[in-house]
């Protein structure tokens, strides 16, 4: 298993964690392997909390940049990938799935810009 697995046919797809807390958690899956976790915060000031960038083995295990920035909560981030469907994930034992909330045709907030996406399967 890889994390092109559920990168989608484009640029790539995010998965958002069920309702829970004052948080929604997003995992964005790339066509070049990386993986983005982002926390936002709810309500009027709803704004990007923070995100981490990360990889995945074949194992399923996800493997974040180190060092991890103190403020962040590290068991808010998902560790392995336990099980799967149809549009859903589900990490490390847990009841609560992750959703497919969006497919992206590009991203350029991350560097996914058209260009990027278009040549993404070209060996230059």
């Amino acid at each position: 298993m890889k994390a092109t697995d559920f990168s989608g046919t484009k640029c790539g797809q995010r998965f958002e964690k069920e309702y829970e807390d004052k948080f929604r958690d997003c995992l964005s899956f790339y066509f070049d392997h990386k993986i983005i976790f982002e926390r936002f915060c709810y309500g009027e000031g709803a704004c990007l909390v923070y995100s981490v960038s990360a990889t995945m083995n074949e194992n399923g295990d996800i493997l974040y940049k180190s060092p991890i920035n103190p403020i962040i909560d590290q068991t808010a981030l998902p560790k392995k990938l336990t099980n799967f469907g149809s549009d859903i994930l589900y990490f490390d034992e847990s009841p609560k799935k992750w959703s497919l909330s969006y497919v992206y045709k590009t991203d350029k907030l991350n560097g996914y810009t058209s260009l990027k996406c278009l040549f993404k399967n070209l060996k230059l």
